[in-house]
């Protein structure tokens, strides 16, 4: 197994998770609740457009994070970095060696 290239993960991220609740009515509710804190990661930006969506103008940027393969990070959660909030949408065992994880990341602003 390949060792992590940890001298490039130069940011920290946190990434949460939704979880299914019941409000005080009965009625089912999501929830995000941190799942993991302080996960080092390498943040790329990719590309960005604009369109109007449901009558409003929306802005929409594509990322590229890269984290070490031991992390417990599926497409449904979101990630933190800084005052970003991302919404992962592919998670890719890069190189299938086990050493690092290539996380692709929409905002949308």
């Amino acid at each position: 197994m390949v060792a992590t290239p940890t001298h490039l993960l130069d940011k920290t991220i946190t990434v949460n998770r939704q979880t299914d609740a019941v409000d005080s009515g009965g009625s089912p509710t999501r929830t995000w609740s941190s799942h993991l804190t302080g996960v080092r990661a390498r943040v790329q930006p990719m590309s960005g457009s604009e369109s109007v969506r449901y009558g409003r103008d929306s802005t929409r940027r594509m990322w590229r994070l890269y984290v070490d393969d031991t992390h417990d990070i599926v497409e449904t959660d979101r990630v933190i970095y800084g005052t970003k909030t991302f919404e992962v949408t592919e998670v890719v065992d890069l190189q299938e060696h086990g050493a690092i994880k290539r996380l692709i990341c929409e905002e949308t602003l």
